[in-house]
């Protein structure tokens, strides 16, 4: 699922319409744009997008300020704070606000482009694996927990990902961070496949594998209140702070 349609999808959760949960989109992703601005942007009518904006003022979802000037609106995190407070039924969708606040404002992107998708379906999950092997790649950098890529892909998914990528001659630096049986098995028995292979135990990173190719990565993620997930990265501030960060847990 992308970024900006999950975003949209928790803002019906708690009461918005389509063109509500849009404008505050727009609203939040770029800074200093009226309501006049905002209501072009959508091709709203002047009635419409007043309408919204009022509406959202009452939720507090924006903050009031003088005609004309920039829509200011409060962050996902925010929101969810407000939900917190309505008791134990939201909290797990204060959660997934939480959640999605730290990808948007952590994110570089400009207003209708997607740097993160989320996708918790099982068959695009596995379909996520082989797409990336047709990405412009020579190196695979790969950080975390095998035995979570195994329960998010799938033992046969995985291998035949690595038969491929072999296939194709793409290398991998592969860092795990947990000595399941993936590395116990592997480790003492496959030479080849794992001779750029580092293994240090880090039981905080053991939730997700990341992979790092060309200018994308992919992180393998179980949780156990949101599942499954594959979660899709293209933003390219992110994309170099991966890959550094990768390099100096490497040195």
């Amino acid at each position: 699922m992308k970024l900006k349609e999950k975003t949209i999808r928790l803002l019906k959760k708690i009461g918005l319409t389509d063109n509500e949960a849009c404008f505050y989109y727009h609203a939040y992703k770029c800074k200093n744009q009226s309501v006049s601005d905002i209501q072009k942007k959508l091709k709203f009518s002047r009635a419409t997008a007043y309408r919204i904006y009022d509406k959202l003022r009452d939720m507090k979802i924006v903050v009031p300020n003088h005609a004309g000037s920039a829509v200011q609106v409060a962050s996902l995190n925010q929101i969810a704070q407000q939900l917190a407070k309505q008791g134990r039924k939201m909290d797990k969708l204060a959660f997934e606000c939480r959640n999605v606040d730290s990808l948007l404002s952590f994110s570089t992107f400009a207003f209708n482009e997607e740097p993160f998708e989320i996708i918790t379906d099982k068959n695009m999950i596995v379909e996520q694996n082989y797409k990336i092997l047709h990405k412009k790649w020579d190196h695979l950098l790969a950080y975390g927990s095998s035995e979570r890529l195994l329960d998010v892909v799938g033992d046969e998914h995985e291998k035949k990902f690595i038969k491929l990528r072999n296939r194709y001659g793409r290398s991998c630096s592969l860092y795990m961070t947990e000595f399941g049986d993936y590395a116990a098995y592997h480790m003492p028995n496959d030479v080849n496949e794992l001779r750029d292979t580092k293994l240090e135990v880090d039981e905080k990173k053991q939730s997700y594998m990341m992979y790092i190719y060309g200018d994308e990565a992919t992180i393998w993620h179980k949780d156990s209140n949101l599942g499954n997930r594959a979660l899709v990265v293209s933003d390219p501030l992110l994309i170099q702070m991966y890959k550094s960060m990768f390099q100096a847990s490497w040195a």
